[in-house]
């Protein structure tokens, strides 16, 4: 599997990223596994995680229409698959890159993170949907008790009405989604609620 030299970097590049002294946010859908031996992140690196958890009956709708797999089963495989990797290309002006996403499944995912013991914050998508002004308050507290990271009322307001997923959805009408996998046709948005 091309995970066996590939995890043998997951803290060297951490620690790459962090000698540069500055706070980063990284998005990732991997599993907080451990592979020969290799943890994907310690608390060394690692500030805190904010995991976002999904109705796991979402995820299956999700992940049908991403991936644009053929059936509801296909993609209940691919939410069950506690071997699920994910192999993402990555362009931009400095290298054209593959990223690997060791994804597991919905419920080794989640579980992983959960254990995650040093300053996680959970929230949950349908609770972002329904109260985003409530929720991502609990971003900004969370922010703010680890890095005294401060975030001015109105600023907070306008960024979160500004980023609902209402439009969002109607900036994918106008310009496009371009985060899609390679090669595979969409009738539907990406940004569903």
């Amino acid at each position: 599997m091309i995970l066996i030299t590939y995890q043998k970097n997951w803290i060297k590049s951490q620690e790459i990223i962090n000698s540069k002294k500055k706070l980063r946010f990284l998005k990732t859908h991997h599993s907080m596994c451990k592979v020969n031996g290799h943890v994907f992140t310690n608390y060394q690196n690692s500030l805190g995680a904010i995991y976002i958890v999904r109705d796991p009956r979402n995820v299956v709708t999700s992940v049908l229409n991403y991936y644009g797999l053929k059936d509801y089963n296909e993609a209940q495989k691919f939410i069950f698959n506690e071997n699920m990797f994910l192999e993402e290309k990555k362009d931009n002006e400095h290298n054209n890159r593959i990223v690997f996403t060791l994804v597991s499944s919905w419920s080794n995912n989640y579980n992983s993170w959960k254990n995650f013991k040093k300053n996680l914050l959970l929230l949950r998508y349908e609770d972002l949907l329904s109260n985003p002004i409530r929720e991502f308050n609990k971003v900004r507290k969370f922010l703010f008790e680890l890095t005294k990271f401060e975030i001015d009322e109105k600023k907070f307001i306008t960024a979160v009405k500004e980023n609902s997923f209402e439009k969002l959805k109607n900036t994918e009408n106008k310009y496009g989604f371009d985060g899609w996998v390679e090669s595979k046709k969409r009738k539907k948005n990406f940004i569903m609620r």
